[in-house]
């Protein structure tokens, strides 16, 4: 871990002691660590929050959810993927708009709705971000409690929870990103995949898939695909994927670029990806 990105120290100060970050403007950005309780996981999970330059001076900021792979942790897009110094680049040269990040320990496939849309106990890690860290950072940091100012992308297991917990949660999320996507969805078949992206509660068979997706509140989401063209495995599953959003009338954006399942490859692309999400 990054000893310049590290301030524990200050954060946890401003856990025990109650002072509010809001009364110092800071003059570079940060990324600060916290840790929540949570009660539906029951236990407490690590959360990294970066905070743009001058962030503490009564503005309101954009929020991008931003969750990891299979290996990662809390830590990996700021300390793998350098997504805060992307941030301060683009932000400098006025290609995105400040933004506050927050990235959360990102629980296994096992934390997901399966395949069939039944909410089991698995379904823990979705109801968490929705209802435990949304509110969460909405009460401690200066956020826009919008919609469109919230965003949800992930890479690989973290891209593809982020495509479930955002197409359910349209409410919640105006963007939502699937970074080389690994995908759990084997059967894309049009009942099977309406299970998925509807939680369970899709129409009847002759149904007009467009006007469900309208009904469902998916119609002014914005959806952002992309894999490396050497991603075997994750290429096909990605458009399909794309494929069946574009049937029912959801906005989504498919790239296939050059790399492959790699953090290079999620590095490299980062511009891309904060410029999707707050450009």
């Amino acid at each position: 871990m990054k000893l310049s990105k590290f301030i524990l120290s200050v954060t946890l100060f401003i856990i025990l002691f109650g002072c509010s970050s809001e009364n110092t403007v800071s003059i570079n950005s940060e990324v600060v660590q916290n840790l929540i309780n949570s009660k539906i996981l029951d236990g407490n999970l690590n959360i990294t929050v970066y905070l743009p330059s001058g962030y503490g001076n009564g503005q309101k900021y954009p929020v991008l959810y931003a969750l990891h792979g299979a290996s990662g942790s809390e830590w990996s897009w700021f300390d793998d993927l350098n997504a805060d110094s992307c941030a301060d680049r683009l932000i400098s040269q006025n290609r995105i708009k400040p933004m506050i990040i927050v990235c959360t320990k990102t629980l296994n496939s096992l934390t997901l709705t399966d395949s069939s849309g039944q909410n089991r106990e698995s379904d823990l890690f979705e109801k968490y971000v929705c209802q435990e860290l949304v509110p969460y950072i909405d009460s401690q940091y200066d956020t826009i409690n919008s919609s469109k100012s919230r965003y949800i992308g992930g890479v690989s297991m973290g891209g593809f929870i982020a495509l479930q917990i955002g197409l359910h949660h349209p409410q919640i999320f105006g963007k939502v990103g699937g970074h080389s996507p690994a995908s759990w969805i084997y059967d894309y078949s049009e009942s099977s995949f309406d299970s998925w992206l509807y939680s369970g509660k899709s129409g009847n068979s002759s149904m007009d898939s467009v006007k469900f997706a309208r009904e469902k509140e998916l119609s002014d989401i914005k959806v952002f695909l992309d894999c490396g063209e050497n991603d075997y495995g994750i290429v096909d599953d990605t458009k399909k994927i794309h494929e069946a959003l574009i049937k029912r009338g959801i906005n989504s954006t498919c790239i296939i670029s050059k790399g492959d399942h790699s953090s290079e490859y999620w590095e490299t692309n980062m511009e891309k990806y904060l410029e999707f999400y707050n450009k």
